[in-house]
């Protein structure tokens, strides 16, 4: 009968995938990073502030137009608080 210590290393490798396992780098890397979604950076939160700011210029008047006003002057100071954020932890 083959002990516990014997038998670990071919269950670890079995629930790894075996030989079936595709070559490459590994599933869970640390030094890879997924990419910030754009209301983190300033650039796109900028962003979004214009569009928001081009969809307020289509309403002539009315609840439509100061609700994208408003959401484009929210925008464009999230964008400055990441960017004061930034600068100051450097």
């Amino acid at each position: 009968m083959v002990g516990i210590e014997e038998s670990r290393p071919l269950w670890v490798w079995e629930n790894d995938g075996g030989a079936r396992r595709k070559p490459g780098p590994e599933k869970h890397a640390p030094w890879r990073r997924k990419p910030q979604p754009p209301q983190d950076t300033p650039e796109g939160c900028d962003a979004m502030a214009a569009a928001d700011m081009a969809r307020a210029a289509a309403h002539v008047k009315g609840w439509g137009r100061t609700l994208f006003e408003h959401s484009a002057v929210m925008w464009s100071r999230r964008a400055r608080l990441l960017e004061a954020g930034k600068a100051g932890s450097e």
